[in-house]
């Protein structure tokens, strides 16, 4: 679910800058990985095999579009996932005001 999340936002990010077309790379080769892992695992271990699957394709999508947006946009991880002190102080700002 995290990595769903986090795609989002970084897809969010993308798209609104004009570059869907990025994003649907990273979506075709997701599928590539989702399907190839699938055949592969299915025929051994069933449902988990398909479960398995389009977790790491999930897991590679994400590190895909997160490698592209942290490098272009010079985005920090820890500034986006870990509470700053200067997060507080906006919100105690937008809550007196």
């Amino acid at each position: 679910m995290v990595f769903i999340c986090l795609f989002s936002v970084f897809n969010s990010l993308l798209s609104s800058d004009g570059r869907a077309a990025t994003v649907a790379k990273v979506l075709a080769m997701t599928m590539i990985i989702v399907c190839t892992l699938t055949y592969m695992t299915v025929p051994y271990i069933g449902i988990f095999g398909a479960a398995l699957a389009v977790l790491c394709g999930n897991a590679c999508s994400m590190v895909m579009i997160a490698a592209y947006c942290l490098s272009d946009y010079d985005l920090r991880i820890r500034r986006m996932l870990v509470i700053q002190p200067d997060d507080f102080r906006y919100l105690l700002r937008a809550l007196t005001h």
